[in-house]
């Protein structure tokens, strides 16, 4: 489940968010796997309104029968993410596949997306 129990630890959030300890969640995944009952029941939009960074990923695309650009359609039309939220959540990746350390504000920046304004 890349750590969606956690959601139900109170204290266990608060740490994640306080350290900036990012989860990879698998939207696809969780729901076919049955780690979540749904994908409308997966807490990750709960994850990241409580300030836990959160990356999407696919986990098996071959196995799963999605994509990248399909896990964000889910974010946004199932639940609920907002343009600037997947924006964050681009950003998030960017940041935590390097594994950086620093400071939030000399972290590095990620490369704008094909088409966006710069």
């Amino acid at each position: 489940g890349h750590g969606i129990r956690s959601i139900d630890d109170p204290t266990l959030i608060a740490h994640l968010a306080k350290h900036e300890i990012p989860l990879e969640i698998s939207l696809t995944s969780n729901a076919k796997t049955g780690s979540v009952s749904s994908l409308a029941a997966h807490p990750a939009k709960r994850f990241y309104d409580s300030g836990v960074p959160i990356i999407l990923n696919t986990d098996d695309p071959a196995l799963f029968q999605t994509t990248l650009a399909n896990e964000y359609a889910v974010a946004a039309n199932i639940l609920g993410f907002t343009p600037k939220d997947l924006e964050r959540l681009r950003q998030n990746a960017f940041r935590y596949a390097f594994a950086y350390r620093g400071s939030p504000a000399t972290a590095p920046h990620p490369p704008s997306p094909p088409g966006s304004p710069s």
